[in-house]
């Protein structure tokens, strides 16, 4: 049984082209531990990341509104996105997909252990898995069960890999069917997925937008998906994945039964360009920025509600250039895709005789002249061609729009990246900074204002304060010394001197067109040597702004000048 999906990816090079959710906090499944590896990789997805990366969860509460723009930041190794040529052409090593989702339920949590929450029921409170807290949980059991037992799509491409059973849970990068919470590894790999998934999608951002069309028609956003519904008494056998093959299925004259889960009924995704990032490079993108996305968060009545949890997911997926894997599927397994368009040779046969082969390590004979005494091994593992990665942002909620600010006026969130140590010591998080890091508003515009840390950091951690905290604060600079811009004056002809490291004077000028007690609140009470007092947690609710002007603003515990800055900027129009 074959089934028409998308295959996204298909080769590229055996490498931890890992992704990182800067901004939100992504937890690359952490939750709370002070080692600088995480606990436990597969505690609630498979990310396939270094397990040094993600960000301890944090003590607050942090929440949005409807309608308020998040700046989405993240850092992935390998390039996605076309460095233009002369021509304006793409110029391009890899394919690759960036898609942003979201998911939110009343059961979603992060959870109070290290722990993988366990398949035994019998092992959680009141044997019901869903709704014990200690464990982090954001797909349900349901979910992953029937995934379990739900036929796999034998029509998608899994190379030489040997998968260990014929159910969702085995792909060609999970080929033993190992377990991460209740994730369930095929929609896990493959985008869009063909059954129903609790994943909303919010982008797309791809190398070819030749298929946005596609994307946004296929998902579940707008498309309703089918599922089967086994016949009772079914057991041990594989859920059905066609309509066709789901009516066939029989137990004691009843069948099985397909139903529909309806769209989701939000709009489908913005899908654009990917934005460009450089090999081999886990840092930012072009002009020396982070790369973003500018989320507006919608207006989901599925999200909110005080006992209703949310989570953002980044998925990044990527291939090599050098071949079509929307052209590969099951028909090309076992050393059977072509290599030989690829090397100059005339053939596949011809190419395999010279062991041009997709397979684990092949030895190739690249020199004619050599016949076969000259091999070299290719460092090629197919589980790796291609890979998707993934991080997730711990929990927060969505709460209503405040009364006294229209539905047409614009909020901003204005929030703190990275966590305590040096640039090693963080790596691949980032040390301090603020996100975004420059913020453009309007008058009349409001700006929510919230940070979050953790104080679980490890101890030998560099940083001011008390060993292993996060502390941040909002305090205005003094003005700039230089004009932006002016090579005879600033350090470089971009103007990057965003001026000394002292806090402006209060009564001179006032942030934002911000109150003396809001302004107090911001560079956080109570006071103390080093913010030691403060909490981790920091929330000045929708404010309207109310005065023009460029403002540049600090950090002033996290700005040790010669080695660590956080410093941002805010332009009122």
């Amino acid at each position: 049984m074959r089934v028409s999906v998308v295959v996204m990816f298909a080769v590229v090079a055996s490498v931890a082209a890992d992704v990182y959710m800067q901004y939100p906090r992504g937890s690359n499944c952490r939750l709370n531990g002070r080692n600088r590896n995480r606990a436990n990789g597969n505690r609630m997805f498979d990310s396939q990341n270094n397990d040094r990366g993600g960000y301890n969860v944090g003590s607050g509460g942090m929440h949005y509104f409807p309608g308020s723009k998040m700046t989405i930041e993240w850092t992935n190794q390998h390039q996605c996105g076309g460095a233009k040529g002369k021509d304006g052409a793409a110029k391009l090593n890899t394919h690759c997909e960036l898609v942003l989702q979201y998911m939110c339920s009343t059961t979603l949590r992060d959870g109070q252990t290290t722990k993988t929450i366990p398949e035994n029921r019998n092992q959680c409170a009141n044997n019901n898995c869903n709704i014990d807290q200690k464990y982090g949980m954001h797909e349900d059991y349901d979910y992953y069960h029937n995934c379990k037992w739900r036929s796999r799509n034998k029509g998608l491409f899994t190379a030489d890999q040997k998968l260990k059973g014929d159910r969702a849970k085995y792909t060609r990068q999970n080929p033993k069917g190992t377990r991460r919470a209740y994730e369930c590894p095929e929609e896990r790999d493959y985008y869009p997925y063909w059954n129903p998934t609790p994943w909303k999608d919010i982008a797309i951002m791809t190398t070819d937008t030749s298929r946005c069309a596609y994307y946004k028609a296929q998902s579940q956003n707008v498309k309703a998906k089918g599922t089967c519904v086994p016949p009772e008494g079914s057991t041990n056998t594989a859920i059905p994945l066609t309509k066709t093959a789901c009516e066939a299925a029989t137990v004691n004259g009843e069948k099985g039964v397909w139903t529909e889960v309806p769209a989701h009924g939000i709009p489908a995704p913005d899908c654009i360009e990917a934005p460009y990032s450089r090999d081999n490079h886990l840092g930012n993108g072009i002009d020396g920025f982070a790369n973003t996305y500018n989320w507006t968060i919608p207006d989901d009545p599925q999200m909110k509600g005080p006992s209703i949890g949310c989570t953002l997911r980044l998925r990044y997926n990527i291939s090599t250039a050098d071949f079509d894997g929307w052209k590969e599927d099951a028909s090309k397994n076992n050393e059977k895709t072509d290599i030989a368009s690829l090397v100059g040779l005339p053939n596949q046969d011809a190419a395999a005789a010279r062991g041009y082969k997709l397979e684990g390590n092949p030895n190739v004979q690249p020199f004619e002249d050599a016949g076969n005494k000259f091999t070299l091994q290719l460092a090629v593992n197919t589980a790796q061609f291609s890979r998707t990665f993934q991080d997730r942002s711990h929990m927060w909620t969505l709460r209503a729009r405040p009364d006294d600010i229209p539905a047409s006026a614009a909020i901003h969130n204005l929030n703190v990246r990275g966590k305590r140590g040096n640039i090693v010591q963080t790596y691949p998080a980032t040390e301090y900074d603020f996100a975004p890091n420059r913020l453009q508003m309007k008058v009349g515009d409001y700006v929510h204002i919230q940070w979050d840390g953790s104080n679980d950091n490890p101890q030998n951690n560099a940083g001011q304060g008390t060993a292993g905290t996060d502390r941040s604060n909002f305090v205005q600079l003094r003005d700039r010394k230089h004009p932006e811009g002016d090579p005879t004056k600033a350090p470089d002809s971009k103007g990057s001197n965003w001026g000394v490291s002292y806090p402006q004077y209060i009564k001179k000028t006032k942030f934002l067109g911000l109150t003396t007690t809001q302004l107090i609140y911001l560079a956080q009470i109570p006071p103390g040597k080093e913010l030691d007092n403060a909490s981790t947690y920091g929330n000045l609710p929708p404010t309207k702004i109310t005065q023009a002007g460029t403002y540049y603003y600090m950090c002033t515990r996290n700005n040790n000048f010669t080695n660590r800055s956080q410093k941002g900027k805010i332009v009122v129009s």
